[in-house]
């Protein structure tokens, strides 16, 4: 007999329990703490989209992006950046999303992308 099919990446669709509006902000104390010394006008404000496997706005560039689901971890990609960011994530009762970044990751898009929660706001 003919062996199954394997699934490959592109079979994989996000879970929809994802998808929503999400903001996180960035406040000094929190690039005191993190120790960025770039003077940036506070508070920055991120709001990022994400619907069925597609992401837009926040730090992933006005070309918006990709994501996709392994267990707990999410990989965001980067159209506009050409760059793929993995995180592992836990998410609370209200769906607000803490993000945890995987090395390898550039120390500035850590903390400009993930470093507070993602509030879910819709």
């Amino acid at each position: 007999g003919k062996a199954p099919r394997r699934p490959s990446v592109s079979d994989a669709k996000p879970p929809l329990d994802l998808n929503g509006t999400y903001r996180m902000v960035l406040t000094q104390a929190d690039a005191d703490k993190a120790g960025d010394p770039e003077d940036e006008n506070y508070p920055l404000v991120e709001t990022i989209t994400l619907k069925d496997g597609r992401l837009e706005g926040g730090c992933f560039g006005v070309d918006g992006g990709t994501y996709s689901v392994d267990g707990d971890r999410i990989t965001f990609h980067s159209i506009e950046y050409n760059a793929d960011s993995t995180v592992s994530f836990t998410r609370d009762e209200e769906g607000n999303l803490d993000l945890e970044p995987v090395p390898p990751i550039d120390p500035g898009d850590a903390f400009t992308c993930f470093y507070n929660p993602w509030i879910k706001i819709d």
